[in-house]
C-alpha cells in the first residue's frame, strides 16, 4: 500500500500525501477521524465502493476540496466530516446513506446543492449550518409514518416579523441546581445543557454569558463572524476547543479564574483581537491556542503557567511584547513561528530546552537573554547545544546555532 495512506484493519488512519486529486483505496471500509483534517491541497475525492463509514471531521478544514463523488456502499458520514470545507459547490449523496453527523457540512459557505435520500436517513443538528443550499430537515425526510387525522382547516395565524439581530445579547442566570435548559432571549438560541453552554446561535456583537455556565463547549461560538465581546462569568471554568475559532471581529477576552487549560485552537484566527487577560491559576496553554491572532501587541502568560503548545502563538504578527511565566521548562517547536514584531525576548531561568524553530521567521528578533545551561535542540539533526550568555559569540557557537531562532537577527548574528 502507498505511503501516502496509513490503513489498518480496513481503517485509513492518516493521510500523508499532497496530491490534489485522493481516491480512497479499495478494501478501505472506514475512513477514520481526522484523517485528512486540514489537507488544504487536496481538490477532488473520489471514495470508492468499499467505504461504510466516514468518521468525525475526517475531512474537516480541506479548504479547496471542490468535488467528492461517493459510490454506493456508504452508510454514515460523522459529526463535523466536511465541516469548513469552502469550496464545495454541489453533492450528491447515495442512496444507501442512513445517517449525517451533527455539522457534518458545517460552514461549507459554498454548497448550493445538495442531491440526498428522502427517506430512512437522520440528519444531525446544525448539519449544513452556514451551506447556501436549502436541505430539507430532519423532519421532512425521516421514514415516513401513519398519516394522521386530518383537523378542520382553520385560519392562518399572522405572520410575525423576523426579530432584528440586538447588538448586545444576554441571557437570565440560570437558577440553581437547573439541570438541563435551552434557553431563547429576544429570538436568539442559546443551547445549554447540564451547565455546559453547547452552542450560540445568535448574531450580537456583544454576548453576556449567564453566571451558572460552568462549561463552554467545543465549538460553541466558532466563526461567529460579528461577535466583537464576550462576557464570561467566574462560574466558568472548562472552554472547550475551538470555542472561539475564527471569529474574527473578536477584539478582547478576559479568561475567568477558574480556567487551567486553555484548549486547542480555542483562539485560533480571531485577526482582531488585541487584548487578552490570563488569569493566575492557568495551567497550560495548548497547541495553536492563539496561533493566527495577527492584532495581539503583548501577552502576559502568569507564573502558574507550567506547559504551552506547539504554534500556541505562531503567526501572530503584531506580537511585540511577550512576558513569559517564570516555571515553564520547555519552549516547543514553532510555539512563536513568525511573530514578525516581536524585537527581544527574556527566556527565564526555568527554561531548560528550547525546541528547534521555536522563534522561526520572527525577522526583527535580535534580543534573546537566555540564561546558562539553557539547551536548545537543533533540527533535522536533533542535536543539543549547551548555551552559556557568558561565551556566546562566533568562537564558541559554530553556523549550526540555534535553528530554533533560525531566520532571526538574533540567530544570523552567530552565522558569521
Amino acid at each position: 500500500m502507498s505511503a501516502e495512506f496509513v490503513i489498518e484493519n480496513g481503517k485509513l488512519i492518516k493521510y500523508n500525501g499532497t496530491g490534489t486529486s485522493v481516491s480512497i483505496p479499495q478494501g478501505v471500509r472506514i475512513i477514520g477521524e481526522g484523517a485528512f483534517m486540514n489537507c488544504t491541497k487536496i481538490k477532488r475525492l473520489m471514495i470508492n465502493y468499499s467505504v461504510q463509514s466516514i468518521e468525525a471531521r475526517a475531512f474537516y478544514g480541506c479548504a479547496e476540496l471542490k468535488t467528492v463523488l461517493f459510490a454506493k456502499g456508504l452508510t454514515s458520514i460523522g459529526d463535523y466530516a466536511f465541516a469548513e470545507c469552502w469550496e464545495l459547490t454541489e453533492l450528491t449523496l447515495p442512496s444507501s446513506l442512513r445517517s449525517i453527523g451533527k455539522c457534518a457540512f458545517q460552514s461549507c459557505m459554498n454548497l448550493k446543492k445538495v442531491d440526498m435520500p428522502r427517506i430512512g436517513i437522520t440528519v444531525g443538528e446544525d448539519a449544513f449550518e452556514g451551506c447556501k443550499c436549502r436541505v430539507p430537515m430532519p423532519e421532512e425526510i425521516a421514514p415516513v409514518k401513519p398519516a394522521a387525522p386530518v383537523s378542520p382547516v382553520r385560519a392562518a395565524a399572522p405572520v410575525r416579523p423576523a426579530p432584528v439581530p440586538s447588538p448586545v445579547m444576554s441571557i437570565p442566570t440560570l437558577k440553581k441546581d437547573e439541570p438541563s435548559a435551552s434557553i431563547v432571549t429576544n429570538g436568539e438560541e442559546f443551547v445549554i445543557r447540564d451547565g455546559i453552554l453547547e452552542k450560540y446561535q445568535g448574531d450580537a456583537e456583544t454576548v453576556v454569558i449567564p453566571h451558572g455556565v460552568a462549561e463552554i463547549g467545543a465549538w460553541a461560538f466558532m466563526s461567529r463572524q460579528r461577535l466583537k465581546k464576550v462576557i464570561i462569568p467566574d462560574s466558568v471554568n472548562v472552554i472547550g476547543r475551538e470555542a472561539f475559532k475564527r471569529c474574527v471581529s473578536l477584539t478582547s477576552i478576559s479568561i475567568p479564574m477558574g480556567v487551567t487549560v486553555i484548549p486547542r485552537e480555542a483562539f485560533k484566527d480571531c485577526e482582531a483581537l488585541s487584548d487578552v487577560i490570563l488569569p493566575n491559576g492557568l495551567k497550560e496553554i495548548d497547541t495553536d491556542a492563539f496561533a493566527g491572532c495577527t492584532s495581539l501587541r503583548s501577552i502576559v502568560i502568569p507564573d502558574s503557567v507550567t506547559r504551552i503548545g506547539t504554534r500556541s502563538f505562531a503567526f501572530c504578527d503584531g506580537l511585540e511584547n511577550i512576558i513569559l511565566s517564570k516555571n515553564i521548562t520547555l519552549i516547543p517547536s514553532e510555539a512563536f513561528l513568525c511573530c514578525l514584531s516581536l524585537s527581544s525576548i527574556v527566556i527565564p531561568d526555568s527554561v531548560k530546552k528550547i525546541e528547534s524553530c521555536a522563534f522561526m521567521d520572527c525577522e526583527n528578533l535580535s534580543d534573546v537573554r537566555l540564561s546558562p545551561g539553557t539547551e536548545v535542540v537543533l533540527p533535522r539533526t536533533e542535536t543539543k547545544l549547551e548555551t552559556n550568555l557568558e561565551t556566546f559569540g562566533p568562537d564558541k557557537v559554530t553556523n549550526y546555532v540555534m535553528s530554533s531562532f533560525e531566520r532571526t537577527p538574533f540567530g544570523k548574528n552567530y552565522l558569521s
